[in-house]
């Protein structure tokens, strides 16, 4: 299978170019809502999401016919200004919303309440899948480390964490960084890392090894800058 995803605030007008009849306004289409729709012959999984943070939906199709959806959307969206953008800015979208990344923030090193997605659980209280009792152990008990946004405060404006930089307090190795970007909305380096609990305050200080430079950072709360409305 493949992936195309299309974001942005003039992302509804282009869907309904792509799939006529179908309302794709936002009461139409709740945040994390999916469909079924047939485009040229072709059935299509369409979710009401985007790993940018913003207004969008991914269209998932097989990927022999990837090319043709991707000709199509740029064909129908070219006086709405469609183009293309990069990992890398995704990256420092994402970021900024606070969206974790598999193969970073998740893992099979980490558990959901580590990675603080305990908002994705279903019933809490009845839990039954692989690694529930660990889940139960970790909500009564607490974590080992926990997974916090850290601004970049001492930003010479040339380097930024990436990922696997080391996270020290008092001088001593205390966690480690599990991605990280330039923000460019908001205007500085931005970091995810998994630390002791105890640090897992905002407001808390921190420093991370860049590149052999420590630099200050500080304990933040996601989404920077705060808005979450784009998306929804």
């Amino acid at each position: 299978m493949g992936c195309l995803g299309v974001a942005g605030p003039k992302s509804p007008q282009l869907m309904e170019r792509l799939f006529p009849g179908v309302d794709f306004s936002r009461g139409s289409w709740p945040l994390m809502s999916h469909r079924h729709l047939e485009l040229n012959g072709v059935e299509l999984d369409v979710m009401r999401l985007s790993y940018t943070g913003e207004l969008g939906w991914e269209i998932h199709c097989p990927k022999s016919d990837v090319q043709s959806l991707y000709c199509s959307i740029h064909a129908l969206g070219k006086d709405l200004g469609v183009d293309d953008f990069g990992m890398y800015a995704m990256n420092s979208l994402r970021m900024e919303k606070g969206f974790r990344a598999w193969g970073a923030e998740i893992s099979k090193d980490n558990t959901i309440v580590e990675a603080g997605m305990m908002a994705f659980v279903r019933d809490a209280g009845k839990m039954s899948f692989i690694g529930s009792e660990t889940v139960e152990y970790e909500l009564a008990n607490g974590s080992k480390e926990q997974l916090v946004m850290l601004r970049v405060v001492e930003d010479d404006g040339q380097t930024d964490p990436d990922g696997s930089e080391a996270v020290y307090c008092d001088g001593k190795v205390v966690g480690h960084v599990s991605s990280g970007c330039y923000a460019y909305q908001a205007g500085h380096g931005l970091a995810f890392a998994y630390v002791p609990p105890f640090l897992a305050e905002e407001g808390l200080e921190v420093e991370i090894d860049v590149i052999g430079k420590r630099r200050r950072c500080v304990v933040i709360q996601p989404p920077v800058p705060a808005d979450h409305l784009r998306l929804r």
